[in-house]
């Protein structure tokens, strides 16, 4: 699931029903742990393509060190072959939205949480409101 699907989906989710707050309620945890669920995946999925990374990356200094046709002189060369990689520069960017989503996912268990508490005071607030009507 991409992280438009996930902003579709989350967006759904977290609204409350004013006049099914019971079943809000109950559905809170529900939500909270299958949230933790896509964060727990989409996690091991980051830390998979930082290792793909690390090893790309000393394949490539290898190549660079040995094989390739202009051998870099310095390590200020061989930084510069390296962030000029296409293969890499495309391995990092995967890696960067991966890190947002794996961030995202993260803040939208924490939004999970804050919507447990603001049903838990609607709640109260409507208890009390009756009971002083």
């Amino acid at each position: 699931m991409n992280i438009s699907e996930f902003q579709a989906q989350i967006t759904s989710e977290l609204k409350i029903d004013k006049t099914k707050l019971d079943f809000c309620s109950a559905e809170n945890p529900i939500l909270i742990q299958k949230y933790i669920d896509f964060w727990l995946r989409e996690s091991k999925k980051l830390n998979r393509m930082e290792a793909e990374l690390r090893i790309l990356q000393g394949q490539k200094v290898i190549y660079y060190k040995n094989d390739y046709n202009m051998i870099p002189e310095n390590n200020k060369e061989l930084d510069f072959l390296m962030n000029g990689d296409a293969e890499i520069s495309k391995k990092i960017e995967e890696l960067n939205n991966q890190s947002v989503l794996v961030k995202y996912l993260y803040e939208t268990i924490q939004n999970f949480r804050d919507r447990g508490w603001s049903i838990k005071n609607m709640i109260s607030f409507l208890q009390f409101t009756e009971a002083t009507a």
